[in-house]
C-alpha cells in the first residue's frame, strides 16, 4: 500500500471571510483603531466622507510605531499571528498598554468596507507602501501564500513614524458608518483615555459621545460654587475602565473613578452602576488635591465630602430618570419585536408572556443579546407546553431550601406535573451514566468539564441559578495569560466560570476522577480566583476530583471554596432529585392523578 503526504491549503477567500466576521461597519473600523492602540500611537485621526460618492475614501492615520518592510512581510502579512507569544500582553514604553489585538486577523477589517485597502507606514527613516485588493483575494485560485504583495519603499524623515490606511472603492451594499455612529462605538472603550486622542472628522472623542442618557449640571456645595458634572448613563454596560466618574482638578485626574457611595445604596441596582461614566470638574479643590500629593482626595475633608455628596445626589437622580426611560423604551422595542408570536398564544399564556417579557427586559436591561435569548427561550416553552411556567416556579423557589420547590409547584394546579417528573427521571439516568465515567481512571478532566457544563443542575439547589456564556469563558485565558504554564499549555488547568445570582460568580476547577485533592490544589484554585477578580467578583470556588485527602474537609475555612469529589457531587444531586420525585408523586395524588404515573424506574 502506497502512502503519500497531503498538505492543508488556504484559499485567498479566507481573508475576505475573516473580514466579514464583524457585525457592523463601525466595529470593523474600531478594529483598525485597536491596531493603532497596539502600535503605541498617541493619536489617531479618522476621516469619514459625509456622502458616499464613487471617489469617497475613509482615511485612518495614527502616530504609532509604524512598520519596517521586514515587519510587514513577517508579521503584518502573516495570518493569525500570535501576538502574545511574540511580544507579550502589553506594549512597550511609554504607554505600557494592554494589547487588544490577539488573533492576528484585524488587518482584514478594512476590506469589509472597501474593495481596496492601501497602507502607508513609516519607521526609522523608511516609508513603505502596499495595498490589499479584495477582488484579488476573491478571484485568485490556489493558495493565499502565492499572492504577491508588492511593497514600495522610499526614504523619509527619521522623526516620522506612524501608519495611514486609506479605504477606497467603498462597498455600496452595507449600512455606511457615520461620524456619529462611529463615535458611539468608540466612546465606551476610548472616551476617557487621556493619552490616546481619537479625532473623528476633526472632533476629539470624549466620554460624552457614549450613547445614552446625558446630563451636564453645575453644583454648589459648602463654599464651592463652580463644581460641574458631565455624565452619561449608557445604553449598554461599559468596559470596566470606563465605569464611574473621575474627578478632574485643574485638568488633572485625581484618584480613581467614583460612584460617590451609591455602590452601598441598596435602592440602586448594582448592574445599573456599570453603565455610568463621566467627569466631575472640581478646580476649587486644588488645595485638597495638593495636600494629598495629587494622587487622591481625602473624603474626610469637609469640602471634598460636600462635593462628593452633591455629585452623588445628582447621579442618583439621573440614574432614576435614565432607568425609567430606558426600561420604557426597551419594553416597547421588545414587545413590538415579539408581539406577533405572543398574539398567537392562548389568552392565559399571552398574559403570562407579557408579564414575563417585562421581567426579562428588566433583568437584562442593556444586554440586548441576552434579552433576546431569554425571550426566545420563554416563548418556545410557552408555544410547546407549560414547561416554562413550571421551570420558572422552580427557579424562583431557589437558591435556599429545596423544600420550597414543592410549594412552588402546588401553585400550578393546572399544569401537568408528570412532565417535570419525566425530566427529573431523565436527569437520574444522566447521573447513572456519570457514575460510570468517574469510575473509569482513563476519564480526563476535559470530558467531565464538557458533561457538567451541559448539566449545571448537577450542582443542586444551592446553585440553581447558574448559567454559562461565551463571554465568561473568554475571561479565563485573559486573566491567566500571565502564567507561563497557561500560555505554553504545559500545566493548563481545566476551569469553568459561571454566573451565579445576585452578581456572584462560581469558578469550577475539574481534576481527573483518578486524582486525589490536596491542600496544594486548594491554594492553586485560590490563586486562579485572585487573577480573575479584576474581571468578576465575588467568586466562589468548587474544585472537583476523584478523592480528597483525609485531613481536608469538604468546606475549608470561610466557606467560599468547596473541595468536592465527583461521588459527592453526583450523590447530592441524586438525593435531591429522588426527593423531588417523591413530592411530585404526592402532588399528583392531590390533583386526582395516580401516583404511579411518576414513580421512579429504580
Amino acid at each position: 500500500m502506497a502512502r503519500n503526504n497531503a498538505h492543508f491549503g488556504v484559499s485567498p477567500r479566507l481573508a475576505v471571510l475573516l473580514g466579514e466576521s464583524y457585525r457592523t461597519a463601525e466595529l470593523a473600523l474600531k478594529e483598525l483603531v485597536d491596531n493603532a492602540w497596539d502600535a503605541n500611537a498617541a493619536a489617531v485621526s479618522i476621516q469619514i466622507p459625509s456622502v458616499l460618492t464613487e471617489n469617497a475614501r475613509i482615511v485612518i492615520s495614527d502616530t504609532g510605531e509604524g512598520m519596517s518592510p521586514k515587519q510587514i512581510r513577517e508579521q503584518y502579512l502573516r495570518i493569525a499571528r500570535d501576538r502574545l507569544k511574540e511580544r507579550g500582553t502589553r506594549t512597550g514604553a511609554p504607554f505600557n498598554r494592554e494589547i487588544k489585538g490577539r488573533k492576528g486577523v484585524g488587518k482584514f477589517a478594512g476590506i469589509v468596507l472597501a474593495e481596496v485597502m492601501e497602507v502607508e507606514t513609516k519607521q526609522k527613516g523608511k516609508l513603505s507602501r502596499f495595498r490589499i485588493d479584495r477582488r484579488t483575494l476573491e478571484n485568485t485560485p490556489g493558495d493565499i501564500v502565492r499572492i504577491k504583495v508588492p511593497i514600495d519603499t522610499t526614504k523619509c524623515s527619521p522623526q516620522e513614524n506612524g501608519t495611514t490606511i486609506t479605504l477606497s472603492h467603498l462597498a455600496q451594499t452595507i449600512n455606511f458608518p457615520t461620524a456619529e455612529s462611529l463615535r458611539h462605538t468608540l466612546a465606551p472603550d476610548y472616551g476617557r483615555e487621556e493619552r490616546f486622542a481619537i479625532l473623528v472628522d476633526g472632533t476629539r472623542l470624549d466620554h460624552m459621545q457614549t450613547a445614552g442618557h446625558k446630563a451636564v449640571e453645575t453644583l454648589t456645595a459648602a463654599d464651592l460654587t463652580g463644581l460641574r458634572v458631565e455624565l452619561v448613563i449608557s445604553e449598554k454596560r461599559l468596559p470596566k475602565e470606563m465605569q464611574g466618574i473621575v474627578v478632574r482638578v485643574r485638568g488633572k485626574i485625581v484618584g480613581r473613578p467614583r460612584l460617590f457611595g451609591l455602590e452601598q445604596d441598596e435602592s440602586v441596582p448594582p448592574r445599573l452602576l456599570q453603565h455610568v461614566t463621566g467627569v466631575l470638574y472640581a478646580d476649587e479643590l486644588e488645595e485638597e488635591a495638593a495636600r494629598s500629593g495629587w494622587t487622591d482626595l481625602n473624603e474626610s475633608e469637609k469640602r471634598v465630602a460636600a462635593a462628593f455628596a452633591a455629585a452623588g445626589r445628582l447621579l442618583k437622580e439621573q440614574l432614576k430618570a435614565a432607568y425609567s426611560q430606558q426600561m420604557s423604551a426597551a419594553h416597547a422595542r421588545f414587545m413590538k419585536k415579539y408581539w406577533q408570536r405572543m398574539r398567537e398564544l392562548p389568552e392565559n399564556k399571552r398574559e403570562f408572556a407579557k408579564r414575563e417579557l417585562a421581567n426579562i427586559v428588566n433583568r437584562y436591561l442593556g444586554n440586548d443579546e441576552r434579552t433576546d435569548e431569554a425571550i426566545e427561550f420563554m416563548l418556545k416553552g410557552l408555544e410547546q407546553d407549560d414547561y416554562w411556567a413550571v421551570m420558572k416556579a422552580l427557579i424562583e423557589a431557589v437558591p435556599g431550601d429545596i423544600s420550597a420547590v414543592a410549594q412552588a409547584l402546588k401553585s400550578f394546579g393546572l399544569i401537568d406535573l408528570a412532565m417535570v417528573a419525566r425530566g427529573t427521571k431523565a436527569r437520574l439516568g444522566s447521573l447513572r451514566s456519570m457514575r460510570l465515567l468517574i469510575g473509569d481512571d482513563a476519564t480526563i478532566e476535559a470530558r467531565m468539564h464538557e458533561i457538567v457544563e451541559r448539566n449545571l443542575w448537577v450542582f443542586g439547589a444551592e446553585y440553581a441559578l447558574l448559567s454559562s456564556n461565551q463571554t465568561l469563558q473568554t475571561v479565563i485565558p485573559k486573566a491567566l495569560a500571565v502564567r507561563k504554564s497557561w500560555r505554553d499549555g504545559s500545566k493548563r488547568p481545566d476551569l469553568l466560570l459561571l454566573n451565579r445570582y445576585k452578581d456572584r460568580f462560581l469558578l469550577v476547577e475539574f481534576k481527573r476522577p483518578s486524582e486525589t485533592l490536596n491542600w496544594q490544589d486548594k491554594a492553586q484554585a485560590e490563586d486562579y480566583r485572585g487573577l480573575l477578580l479584576s474581571y468578576a467578583s465575588p467568586i466562589d470556588i468548587i474544585v472537583v476530583g476523584g478523592k480528597r485527602i483525609k485531613e481536608m474537609p469538604q468546606l475549608p475555612e470561610n466557606g467560599s471554596i468547596k473541595m468536592l469529589t465527583y461521588f459527592e457531587l453526583i450523590s447530592q444531586a441524586e438525593s435531591e432529585l429522588q426527593w423531588l420525585l417523591k413530592e411530585l408523586a404526592a402532588d399528583r395524588t392531590t390533583f386526582g392523578e395516580p401516583a404511579t404515573v411518576i414513580a421512579t424506574d429504580e
